[in-house]
């Protein structure tokens, strides 16, 4: 069983290992750099979840998970997200 704080830990270090495909460039190794991310992020989101809801104090539960669900889908509503926003305004300049 892993701590929370080596799930996190752990997956930054396989998120850092992309690195290695910008030195050598090749489909193999973007595929052994991104397995283990894929492997490993679905107990990273369950970790980060569950943390959220334990701090939360319990009569709060209700209007904090609301409050998540209405952000989440007003950002869904407005299309793309700022940062997609801006990469398409430098790709066209």
């Amino acid at each position: 069983r892993l701590s929370m704080r080596a799930i996190m830990v752990g997956n930054e270090w396989l998120s850092a290992a992309i690195i290695l495909c910008a030195f050598s460039p090749g489909p193999y190794l973007l595929l052994a750099c991104t397995l283990p991310i894929a492997f490993f992020s679905p107990s990273l989101n369950s970790v980060v979840v569950g943390y959220r809801t334990a701090i939360t104090p319990d009569h709060l539960v209700g209007v904090s998970a609301a409050s998540r669900g209405t952000s989440r889908s007003s950002r869904r509503r407005s299309g793309r997200s700022p940062a997609a926003f801006c990469s398409v305004r430098i790709r066209r300049a």
